[in-house]
Protein backbone atom coordinates (compact mmCIF):
# COMPACT_ATOMS: atom_id res chain seq x y z
CA UNK A 1 0.00 0.00 0.00
CA UNK A 2 1.52 2.90 -1.01
CA UNK A 3 0.98 6.64 0.36
CA UNK A 4 -1.65 7.85 -2.55
CA UNK A 5 -3.80 4.58 -1.87
CA UNK A 6 -3.51 4.94 2.38
CA UNK A 7 -5.05 8.68 1.68
CA UNK A 8 -7.78 7.57 -0.31
CA UNK A 9 -8.84 5.28 1.97
CA UNK A 10 -8.56 7.27 4.89
CA UNK A 11 -10.44 9.80 2.86
CA UNK A 12 -13.53 7.75 1.32
CA UNK A 13 -14.37 5.63 4.40
CA UNK A 14 -12.32 5.02 7.50
CA UNK A 15 -12.45 6.64 10.70
CA UNK A 16 -9.07 6.96 12.58
CA UNK A 17 -9.57 6.82 15.95
CA UNK A 18 -7.52 8.41 18.38
CA UNK A 19 -7.13 5.45 20.65
CA UNK A 20 -4.36 4.27 22.42
CA UNK A 21 -5.10 1.42 24.35
CA UNK A 22 -7.55 -0.77 21.87
CA UNK A 23 -6.02 -4.05 20.13
CA UNK A 24 -8.21 -4.09 16.95
CA UNK A 25 -9.03 -7.93 14.72
CA UNK A 26 -6.75 -7.66 11.36
CA UNK A 27 -10.56 -7.82 10.00
CA UNK A 28 -11.05 -4.51 11.05
CA UNK A 29 -8.55 -2.59 8.96
CA UNK A 30 -9.27 -4.97 5.93
CA UNK A 31 -13.38 -4.48 5.52
CA UNK A 32 -12.36 -0.50 5.53
CA UNK A 33 -9.82 -1.18 2.39
CA UNK A 34 -6.68 -1.13 4.04
CA UNK A 35 -4.39 -3.84 1.91
CA UNK A 36 -3.93 -7.42 3.55
CA UNK A 37 -0.57 -7.05 2.95
CA UNK A 38 -0.29 -3.39 5.24
CA UNK A 39 -2.40 -5.16 8.05
CA UNK A 40 -0.54 -8.10 7.68
CA UNK A 41 3.01 -6.43 8.28
CA UNK A 42 1.21 -4.45 11.19
CA UNK A 43 -0.35 -7.91 13.07
CA UNK A 44 1.11 -9.28 15.97
CA UNK A 45 0.12 -11.73 18.52
CA UNK A 46 -0.16 -10.28 21.78
CA UNK A 47 -0.03 -11.89 25.49
CA UNK A 48 -1.67 -10.96 28.22
CA UNK A 49 0.75 -10.32 31.76
CA UNK A 50 0.72 -11.29 35.21
CA UNK A 51 -0.39 -7.36 36.12
CA UNK A 52 -3.87 -6.50 36.06
CA UNK A 53 -3.13 -3.45 33.46
CA UNK A 54 -1.22 -6.05 31.57
CA UNK A 55 -4.38 -8.23 30.87
CA UNK A 56 -6.21 -8.19 27.42
CA UNK A 57 -9.89 -8.35 27.71
CA UNK A 58 -11.96 -9.90 24.99
CA UNK A 59 -16.01 -9.51 25.86
CA UNK A 60 -14.95 -8.87 29.29
CA UNK A 61 -13.02 -12.29 29.77
CA UNK A 62 -8.66 -12.33 30.22
CA UNK A 63 -7.20 -13.55 26.90
CA UNK A 64 -4.29 -15.54 27.11
CA UNK A 65 -3.34 -14.73 23.58
CA UNK A 66 -4.67 -12.35 20.75
CA UNK A 67 -3.64 -11.57 17.46
CA UNK A 68 -4.59 -7.96 16.01
CA UNK A 69 -2.94 -4.91 15.93
CA UNK A 70 -2.60 -2.36 18.48
CA UNK A 71 -4.20 0.83 17.30
CA UNK A 72 -1.26 3.00 18.55
CA UNK A 73 1.05 0.99 16.50
CA UNK A 74 -1.35 1.30 13.56
CA UNK A 75 -1.38 5.05 13.65
CA UNK A 76 2.42 5.46 14.16
CA UNK A 77 2.48 2.77 10.63
CA UNK A 78 0.00 5.31 8.92
CA UNK A 79 1.52 8.32 10.00
CA UNK A 80 5.05 6.38 8.62
CA UNK A 81 3.38 5.43 5.39
CA UNK A 82 1.72 9.14 4.50
CA UNK A 83 4.65 11.04 5.57
CA UNK A 84 2.49 12.73 8.37
CA UNK A 85 4.79 14.46 11.10
CA UNK A 86 4.88 12.35 14.37
CA UNK A 87 7.00 15.14 16.37
CA UNK A 88 4.51 15.90 18.84
CA UNK A 89 3.41 12.27 19.07
CA UNK A 90 6.96 11.28 19.86
CA UNK A 91 7.05 13.88 22.64
CA UNK A 92 4.28 12.43 24.52
CA UNK A 93 4.37 10.03 27.21
CA UNK A 94 1.01 8.64 27.36
CA UNK A 95 -0.57 6.14 24.80
CA UNK A 96 -3.86 8.30 24.66
CA UNK A 97 -2.20 11.32 24.20
CA UNK A 98 0.21 10.00 21.56
CA UNK A 99 -2.75 8.10 19.50
CA UNK A 100 -4.90 11.99 19.35
CA UNK A 101 -1.47 13.57 17.95
CA UNK A 102 -1.07 11.11 15.27
CA UNK A 103 -4.93 11.40 14.78
CA UNK A 104 -4.50 15.42 14.16
CA UNK A 105 -0.93 14.76 12.27
CA UNK A 106 -3.00 12.29 9.79
CA UNK A 107 -5.63 14.91 9.86
CA UNK A 108 -3.43 17.28 8.55
CA UNK A 109 -1.94 15.39 5.46
CA UNK A 110 -5.07 13.57 4.72
CA UNK A 111 -7.41 17.07 4.89
CA UNK A 112 -5.52 19.87 4.33
CA UNK A 113 -7.42 21.92 2.24
CA UNK A 114 -10.81 21.35 4.40
CA UNK A 115 -8.83 22.86 7.32
CA UNK A 116 -7.66 25.64 5.46
CA UNK A 117 -11.04 26.59 4.37
CA UNK A 118 -12.20 26.57 7.96
CA UNK A 119 -9.60 29.00 8.69
CA UNK A 120 -10.35 30.94 5.87
CA UNK A 121 -13.80 31.12 7.34
CA UNK A 122 -13.35 31.75 10.92
CA UNK A 123 -11.33 34.55 9.52
CA UNK A 124 -13.98 36.15 8.08
CA UNK A 125 -16.22 36.20 10.87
Amino acid sequence: MNKEEMIKVLKNNFFIDGDGHTIFSPDHFIKNGFSSEFVDINTVVHTSGEEPKEKILVNGEVADVLEGIYNLDMLYAIAQLIEADRTIAFSKMGRGYQARALVAAIEDVVQPLEKEEEQVDEQRT
